[in-house]
């Protein structure tokens, strides 16, 4: 049955309309969801993916409530020192990273690496992943050796687990990514090059892999090419998450490649479909909300367009 159902989740996402994806996801939770305190496998995996697809979604609230209730049944029939324990708490860690709560980020990502180290060990995906998400983490608070020496770990341990290409891809995509902030940028196009060359088209990661190529080649001056990859980064995106918070930050990096060539009038389109984003996700008032509009003010000047 958990085959089956993992076979239709991963043909709809294929099919790349998220509200099937969401409606498929409740209608099966609902579905299977335990009375009189009994396990459901089924449901557990309903709501781990319901967790990563909201968070996919830029719907963090949803994304922790899901994971939470995961967490419920993990601790009740599994117990808190088991693999699938860890599992959870890592995948929920990565929600507060992504919220901006990076102290909540830490505790969990640290107390999923403890029980893996524990449990299964180092040598295997799952604890690659966690040495990975601390680097994500570390990078977001701008700890960029602390970030790299992370990651650098994760892809040694990748290396040595079979089957984990794509994920080893993106080990080399988030270094690039690091390499080039650390202003490294030949040791950056030697990683992503080796990102690119193994991660599959269809993976959610790819757009992860153009968006740096872009980078690379607008630090480079290459303004067409980081055009062309940051509106490939755009497409993949939108069909793989719809507009979330990837969505409006790659909007910005267009904005950015216009307004540096002069072009303001496209910069300023695409820099309000990222504050509308910014605005759908975080609510009025929100920092992220009041930067967009500020930087609208700032092209407004340029274009003479005036914005609210």
């Amino acid at each position: 049955m958990l085959k089956d159902f993992y076979k239709e989740l991963d043909e709809l996402y294929v099919q790349g309309d998220q509200e099937k994806v969401e409606r498929f996801l409740l209608q099966n939770a609902s579905a299977t969801c335990p009375c009189c305190g009994k396990f459901n496998e089924t449901y557990l995996a309903c709501m781990s993916e319901l967790g990563a697809f909201y968070r996919g979604a830029s719907k963090y609230e949803a994304s922790i409530e899901a994971f939470m209730a995961a967490e419920n049944m993990i601790v009740t029939y599994l117990g808190e020192n088991t693999p699938e324990y860890a599992t959870n708490t890592n995948n929920m860690a990565g929600t507060y990273r992504l919220k901006g709560d990076y102290e909540k980020a830490r505790k969990f990502f640290m107390k999923a690496k403890t029980i893996y180290e524990g449990t299964i060990g180092k040598q295997n995906y799952e604890y690659a992943s966690v040495l990975n998400n601390v680097s994500l983490l570390f990078q977001s608070t701008k700890e960029y050796d602390k970030a790299i020496d992370y990651l650098q770990q994760a892809i040694e341990a990748m290396k040595e687990i079979p089957d984990a290409v794509e994920e080893l891809a993106t080990g080399y995509s988030n270094l690039a990514t690091l390499l080039l902030q650390k202003g490294e940028p030949d040791e950056a196009r030697s990683a992503i090059d080796e990102s690119l060359r193994l991660m599959p088209e269809d993976s959610f990661h790819y757009p992860a892999v153009l968006n740096t190529i872009a980078a690379l080649e607008y630090s480079a001056g290459n303004y067409n090419e980081a055009l062309k990859y940051y509106l490939q980064t755009l497409e993949k995106v939108q069909a793989f998450f719809q507009k979330n918070v990837e969505y409006a930050i790659t909007c910005e990096n267009i904005k950015k490649v216009y307004e540096t060539i002069g072009e303001y009038e496209k910069a300023m389109s695409y820099m309000r479909e990222a504050h509308d984003v910014y605005l759908k996700i975080y609510g009025e008032g929100h920092e992220v909300v009041r930067r967009a509009a500020e930087e609208m003010n700032v092209l407004g000047k340029k274009t003479g367009q005036k914005e609210k």
